[in-house]
């Protein structure tokens, strides 16, 4: 059984709010997994169980590929994939997250937007898309949502 640790969360958008608010602990970045792709349109495999969660160095949900099953059909090889749908099977395993609060902090601040910030239990599952970020499963919220300078005191950052 793998252990536990503290994550940190950037929350960049009121939907990301809205999902923590409502204990949705899943990330999503606009990709369809290539490996999925070659299996549907180069080998023409419509079995589920050929197809792995673990793609590259992430990991998608279940959903995802479900969503990929139902949605596949839609598009032609090489065809640019509508952008909702491409979120639906985009969506990786977990949250993403940073294992320090300062390159959470760092992360969230960085963009136009006065983000919040969590903090929560989790279990590392794979690397993230954004530079020093990891994709962990969220076994226990430690925070809401709290303003950059809240957070900021909480966790000792300059």
């Amino acid at each position: 059984m793998s252990r536990t640790r503290i994550y940190y969360r950037a929350l960049l958008t009121q939907e990301h709010v809205d999902s923590w608010n409502a204990k949705v602990y899943k990330s999503f970045h606009p990709y369809t997994p290539g490996d999925w792709i070659d299996l549907w349109y180069k080998q023409g495999s419509r079995n589920k169980d050929q197809y792995s969660l673990t793609v590259g160095d992430a990991i998608f949900s279940a959903d995802a590929l479900n969503a990929f099953h139902e949605l596949a059909g839609k598009y032609e090889a090489g065809q640019r994939w509508d952008p909702r749908d491409e979120m639906r099977v985009s969506e990786l395993a977990g949250l993403c997250a940073f294992e320090t609060a300062a390159a959470a902090y760092e992360y969230g601040s960085d963009g136009p937007y006065d983000s919040l910030y969590v903090t929560f239990d989790g279990i590392y599952l794979c690397p993230a898309p954004e530079d020093g970020g990891v994709v962990a499963e969220v076994i226990r919220p430690l925070s809401s949502p709290l303003t950059g300078d809240v957070f900021k005191k909480r966790n000792d950052l300059k």
